[in-house]
């Protein structure tokens, strides 16, 4: 829960598992442990090679026998068909009859089989004790079929150099210095030489597609973590000082620090304007800003089939869950993650709030009420000025007293006035969703765990609250998160109060307390 007692800006806006790098070549991954003992992950230097999903280190037993340890058991058929037995440690023994006791020998075996067959694997599960043995049929994979954005090798030429990201100045900082100094007293130079070099090359082996580079900058160098926050934050301070005449204009800056922080670029659009004093105008207008962002929408997500887009939708959830990451869906979604064009998405949030409105909503006592459609009947409750129905999808311009609104099925929402309920029984709502609440006591509810108020689901969500003491709820993925798509919340006025679960994401600009999720 956060509450702020003074009027502030809320931004939040958060592109997760937004990387959005292109896909290359899958390369050999080489793996040691810290004695130098050789492992090996079958099936990973080719996209077709057969795949099981083990990660095997030679052992010897007590008895001098040599043996060989799951040393991790990735994403893939086996841990798939063990389940939630999954957990614990196993010795391979054999494989459809075969005694296995070295990495190279189960090497052997893998080249003789092919994907789509079925092979039987016997396990010595060794714990939890007491021991027991564990056998399995299981239908070989291919590496593709499991293959994880960080099993894609990242090329050097696209890398950025460290001084690329933060420059690195004249000289060592002043903590830099200070660290040296007691390295040097405490004998512990060699030490830690030998870490760096570790923590180096622990990023330069998973350099993969969705690695961010301020994020490789804390590897490359850890010692300047303090530039790399200054470089990040500083920038969207200056941007709302900039604007606090015009607290909504400071969102186009505010994206844009944003693809930087996600490598990538796009083209802020030009401002447009809302004639919030004409009710239905204010709607059409709202509606070309709605287009003009599911084209940018539909950009971010071409290299995607249809088929691909609609499984994701429920796929990408799972993305939340740690458990369920080894799931064969989960991993889906971890792959699409490298071919979405994140710029086109951090456009389509763009597009909704390139827009300014010189004029406030009209007088209540000069505009009309309006019938509320029959199709909107269990969406909409209150007086309304306005509904239109504009390329499939609803806009809704509320009135001056007290409105609840249901979400799922409503694509913007205007509203000049009164104590608002805006509701979100689920988690199905448009890709593209605009709530513009001009005044009120207003209350955003998430409800039965449901995702809640500006919430970007590989789509976009933007929500800009006025004023009025405000309530904010919802599960995961509430409060301006987003999930390979973008949340944004505005508050421009109020003490209001946030509550949320996991993945989600409030940035406040002034003085807050927070307590609980």
């Amino acid at each position: 829960m956060v509450r702020d007692t003074k009027k502030k800006l809320v931004y939040a806006l958060w592109p997760i598992l937004a990387w959005g790098q292109r896909p290359v070549v899958p390369h050999m991954q080489v793996i040691s442990t810290l004695d130098g003992t050789p492992m090996l992950e079958a099936g990973l230097p080719a996209a077709s090679r057969p795949y099981l999903g083990l990660l095997l280190q030679d052992q010897k037993a007590e008895s001098g026998e040599a043996r060989c340890l799951v040393f991790v058991l990735r994403p893939g058929p086996v841990r798939e068909a063990l389940g939630t037995g999954a957990r614990g440690s196993f010795i391979l023994l054999s494989a459809n009859g075969r005694e296995i006791h070295t990495s190279a020998e189960f090497r052997q075996f893998m080249e003789g089989v092919s994907a789509g067959s079925e092979v039987r694997l016997r396990f010595l599960r060794t714990s939890p004790k007491p021991e027991t043995e564990t056998s399995l049929a299981v239908r070989v994979a291919t590496w593709a079929d499991w293959a994880a954005p960080i099993d894609f090798a990242h090329p050097p030429r696209v890398r950025l150099a460290p001084e690329q990201v933060v420059p690195a100045g004249a000289g060592p900082t002043s903590f830099e210095r200070f660290m040296e100094e007691q390295f040097s007293r405490h004998r512990l130079d060699s030490a830690v030489a030998a870490t760096r070099k570790h923590i180096l090359g622990a990023m330069e082996a998973n350099y993969s597609p969705n690695i961010l580079s301020r994020v490789a900058y804390g590897f490359y160098r850890p010692t300047r973590l303090a530039e790399l926050q200054t470089i990040i934050t500083d920038p969207l301070v200056s941007a709302v000082d900039r604007h606090k005449d015009n607290p909504l204009s400071a969102a186009q800056p505010l994206l844009a620090e944003a693809a930087k922080n996600l490598d990538v670029r796009f083209t802020a659009a030009q401002q447009e304007r809302i004639d919030i004093a004409n009710p239905r105008q204010a709607l059409r207008d709202a509606a070309g800003m709605v287009g003009r962002a599911h084209t940018h929408l539909d950009r971010a997500f071409s290299q995607l089939d249809s088929a691909a887009r609609k499984n994701l939708h429920s796929y990408a959830r799972g993305l939340l869950e740690p458990d369920r990451f080894g799931e064969q869906p989960v991993v889906r979604a971890r792959q699409a993650s490298m071919a979405i064009d994140y710029g086109s998405l951090l456009a389509a949030a763009d597009a909704l709030v390139a827009w300014s409105a010189p004029d406030g909503p009209p007088q209540q006592q000069k505009v009309p009420l309006a019938a509320i459609p029959s199709e909107l009947k269990s969406a909409v409750k209150g007086d309304i000025l306005a509904a239109e129905r504009i390329d499939g999808g609803w806009f809704v311009y509320g009135g001056f007293g007290s409105n609840e609104y249901d979400m799922s099925l409503i694509d913007v929402v205007i509203d000049p006035a009164g104590d608002d309920i805006y509701r979100y029984p689920g988690n199905a709502r448009p890709s593209v969703q605009l709530i513009l609440d001009w005044a009120g006591n207003d209350r955003y509810l998430g409800e039965n765990g449901a995702a809640g108020p500006a919430s970007g689901l590989l789509g976009v969500s933007v929500l800009i609250d006025r004023a009025g003491e405000d309530r904010y709820s919802g599960g995961n993925l509430s409060c301006g998160g987003g999930l390979m798509g973008v949340g944004l919340l505005m508050d421009l006025g109020g003490n209001d109060s946030y509550q949320a679960v996991e993945w989600s994401l409030a940035h406040f600009l002034r003085h807050y307390r927070c307590s609980g999720g």
